[in-house]
């Protein structure tokens, strides 16, 4: 069975000696591996164009560049944008929907504690309430009781 390597790691034997040639080398005399046009693995990454702009902006895309603050209106978006600019607009857009978030959760949590507090003030408990409940169960479980 023979195991792949990434090619930055030391073989069995090799590259870590004395011989070897240095620290990340596979191959003899300590030539590293070259990443390109004769590696037998694709790159990680696919990319959509060599100049690192993509052909065209999806609508979403688009959306998102408007929303994180990068361009005021979608007419204005070029046909072609960078990877750099729509990763850069989502991080943007993630971190604003984040913060959101945590104004909704602050925000919820202090509705829950005014609620609880004004139910306290009613004498209003979970306990009250079930003890309450169960007493109106069982006397509507009698008066069935009562006309069989």
């Amino acid at each position: 069975l023979a195991r792949r390597t990434c090619g930055c790691h030391p073989r069995d034997g090799e590259g870590s000696g004395a011989a070897g040639g240095g620290l990340g080398s596979s191959r003899p005399g300590g030539a590293p591996r070259e990443r390109g046009a004769g590696s037998s693995r694709p790159p990680s990454v696919p990319l959509r164009n060599v100049q690192g702009a993509a052909p065209q902006a999806t609508s979403w895309e688009k959306k998102v560049l408007v929303w994180s603050g990068r361009f005021k209106k979608e007419d204005e978006i070029p046909e072609a944008i960078t990877f750099e600019m729509l990763d850069a607009a989502k991080n943007k857009f993630r971190v604003k929907i984040s913060y959101a978030m945590m104004a909704l959760t602050v925000m919820g949590c202090v509705l829950m504690i005014i609620k609880g507090k004004q139910a306290a003030r009613r004498h209003e408990s979970l306990t009250s309430m079930n003890l309450e409940k169960k007493a109106r169960l069982r006397e509507e479980a009698a008066a069935l009781q009562d006309h069989k």
